[in-house]
């Protein structure tokens, strides 16, 4: 099967995903690449595909980087909403290659 994404989507454990600080909500960050992510959505929170998104991605190790984009979609594959939003503010090449060193040095077995 190939890959035809443009750049490297990176998934999150739950215990170490970014927080997306936006529409007044910290919101949980499912994966990420540098032009997208997936988010967590509450319910009560009506996101509608096209919609404008901006905010603030807070990672793990307190460093801040400013997004924004539209939402894409919205699907419930399982009990929640998760909401794609594709950034035309996004994160960096630099930070996406930190981030994966450092969930490849915690979760690397043995």
């Amino acid at each position: 099967m190939t890959n035809k994404r443009e750049q490297f989507r990176l998934e999150y454990p739950a215990p170490d995903r970014p927080t997306l600080e936006a529409l007044t909500y910290k919101l949980e960050v499912l994966d990420l690449s540098e032009s997208g992510l997936k988010f967590a959505c509450p319910e009560r929170l009506q996101v509608k595909p096209g919609q404008p998104l901006q905010g603030r991605l807070v990672f793990r190790d307190g460093s801040v980087c400013e997004v924004e984009g539209k939402v894409l979609r919205c699907v419930k594959p399982q009990l929640q909403v998760q909401c794609v939003v594709l950034l035309t503010r996004g994160v960096s090449l630099a930070k996406m290659l930190e981030e994966q060193r450092l969930l490849i040095r915690k979760y690397k077995p043995g």
